[in-house]
């Protein structure tokens, strides 16, 4: 788990205490929260500055390529670091990966992931321009989803109540909100304030929220649509949605009548199902994650196909065995017929 969010959870009651004393209204909150997304890119900035101005700045880009690359070896793992939109990524971001292209990367904004990498990449001296830059990024960035925590709270609670049981907790899916909220800061792309007004740009910054649900919305679907069985992104919204609408059903279930309010509850993500569909898809989901255990004193799934034999004893036992072998190697050829007439092969 991320540090940050250790921290952040150590404080939820607190946080949690202080905004529910503070009512404010979004439209006072919004340009408050513009203020502090624009802070926060523009330590991201200047972090980025002080980098390429130092001198490990070219040797961290470079083994950054190396990382992604090499030890990674997914052009794609890069995507999380940098603060710009799919489509910079694609067209610019990826090529000069694959080029191996450090210095190209320098233009482009990068985010906390990246900041953190770059921290642990080196060993930097304690009053290092780039760790107070680092830590001024840590605080701006706690500071923002703080202000954000009703938001994700009530995230919760409402999915929480709208869903039927299964093997998360409340507050397994309080974190999975709180995480999505730390996605949605590190990868809110600003508007270009430049060209705007005041009104436009606060409308643009209000697009964050909008953000910061949808992450939430589409990280709580996917771990409450956890199974043993790999489901394809639009077979769990199906699955979501029919467990939710079962939770305000009793008795028998008339698989024809949950798709069709599937499809009407879907109809937005252009999303449709059948019957049958729908009847497999809730079979197949039917064995969560396999962590999951129906009897809260029973076994989990991963349990009941544990293979029970002790790993221990059977490395030691493997480690005794080669070392004999190597020893009787070793032994003169008729000591080695006398130890096979004895029944030791090897």
């Amino acid at each position: 788990m991320d540090n940050t969010f250790k921290n952040f959870c150590s404080n939820l009651e607190g946080l949690l205490a202080a905004h529910e004393a503070s009512q404010d209204p979004e439209e006072e909150l919004l340009p408050r929260q513009r203020k502090q997304l624009r802070n926060l890119i523009d330590l991201e900035a200047q972090f980025r500055d002080a980098l390429i101005r130092h001198r490990w700045g070219l040797n961290v880009y470079r083994d950054f390529v190396t990382y992604i690359v090499e030890t990674r070896a997914n052009i794609l793992a890069a995507r999380p670091f940098f603060r710009e939109r799919s489509k910079v990524f694609t067209a610019s971001i990826s090529p000069a990966l694959k080029e191996r292209n450090d210095k190209t990367l320098y233009k482009y904004r990068i985010n906390w992931s990246f900041v953190e990498w770059v921290v642990k990449a080196r060993k930097w001296r304690p009053g290092s321009p780039i760790l107070a830059l680092a830590n001024q990024i840590r605080k701006q960035r706690i500071e923002i989803v703080e202000q954000n925590l009703p938001l994700a709270i009530s995230q919760a609670r409402q999915f929480w109540n709208a869903t039927p049981p299964s093997h998360l907790s409340y507050m397994d899916i309080v974190q999975i909100q709180c995480q999505g909220m730390l996605l949605a800061v590190d990868k809110f792309v600003p508007p270009n304030d430049k060209r705007m007004s005041e009104r436009e740009s606060l409308a643009r910054y209000r697009t964050f929220r909008a953000v910061a649900i949808g992450i939430m919305t589409r990280d709580r679907v996917n771990a409450y649509s956890e199974t043993l069985l790999h489901f394809y992104p639009k077979d769990r919204l199906r699955m979501y949605a029919a467990n939710k609408l079962l939770r305000r059903k009793t008795g028998e279930v008339d698989y024809g009548e949950l798709a069709d309010n599937v499809n009407k509850h879907l109809q937005d993500a252009k999303v449709t199902t059948t019957s049958n569909e729908i009847q497999d898809l809730l079979a197949a989901g039917s064995t969560v994650s396999a962590d999951y255990s129906p009897d809260p004193e029973g076994e989990s799934v991963a349990d009941s196909y544990a293979d029970t034999t002790n790993t221990e004893e059977n490395l030691e036992m493997d480690q005794a065995i080669g070392a004999m072998v190597d020893k009787i190697s070793g032994l003169d050829l008729l000591e080695q017929k006398l130890l096979r007439l004895k029944g030791i092969r090897t």
